[in-house]
């Protein structure tokens, strides 16, 4: 949080705040917002780490329980 406030910027006077994390966001905005959406972007963290090209790792070890 202290991040945006460096550059002048008030999230909690803020409708929408756009962020590109992982997780972590969530610990410091999980007060001041009622929802989060998430979104799928190409790259080496994407959202779903089953669509990644692990050779390795079987796809069912990267799935969460439900």
């Amino acid at each position: 949080r202290q991040y945006f406030h460096l550059h002048g910027i008030d999230p909690e006077r803020i409708p929408v705040l756009l962020v590109k994390a992982k997780n972590h966001f969530r610990a410091s905005f999980g007060k001041l917002f009622e929802a989060f959406v998430q979104v799928e972007t190409p790259g080496p963290a994407m959202a779903e780490a089953t669509k990644l090209p692990f050779r390795r790792i079987p796809p069912e070890r990267l799935r969460l329980p439900s």
